[in-house]
């Protein structure tokens, strides 16, 4: 992976580590803050994936009936995004936890057809594999 890729990469997941570490320190008041802060910035970053599809397909022609369909799925993360932030924290997590999986997963198929360099797979599940642990915490009960 390309030094900076995994520079910024691991900088965006610091705000999950912090955050959902907060929710177990804070005193209820700023632990609901920091809940939302976690979900509004989850979402953030899961629509970013997405848009991160319509920039791989747009590297190439973008104009076959398969790069529709990667349109098309590029769309997706930020509709579960939103979703999230509608709904109780803990369900929020869990939708934003769901989506970063399975963009992930699409990530894989996108580089198993060349859509993206080898190296980004390896980038994105070490930095999923976090993100997804905080957003699985915070979901539990305190």
């Amino acid at each position: 992976s390309p030094r900076i890729a995994v520079i910024w990469g691991w900088a965006g997941v610091l705000p999950f580590l912090g955050l959902a570490a907060s929710k177990f320190g804070l005193n209820p008041e700023f632990s609901d803050i920091a809940m939302q802060a976690l979900i509004a910035y989850g979402a953030i970053i899961l629509a970013f994936m997405g848009g991160v599809h319509w920039g791989l397909v747009m590297n190439g022609s973008g104009q076959s009936d398969q790069d529709a369909g990667i349109y098309t799925a590029g769309i997706l993360p930020a509709v579960v995004a939103t979703a999230a932030t509608f709904v109780p924290h803990s369900v929020g997590a869990m939708l934003l936890a769901a989506g970063f999986l399975g963009v992930l997963v699409f990530d894989l198929w996108l580089v198993r057809r060349a859509y993206a360099p080898e190296w980004y797979s390896a980038l994105r599940v070490r930095l999923t594999i976090p993100v997804v642990a905080c957003l699985a915490l915070v979901s539990l009960p305190r």
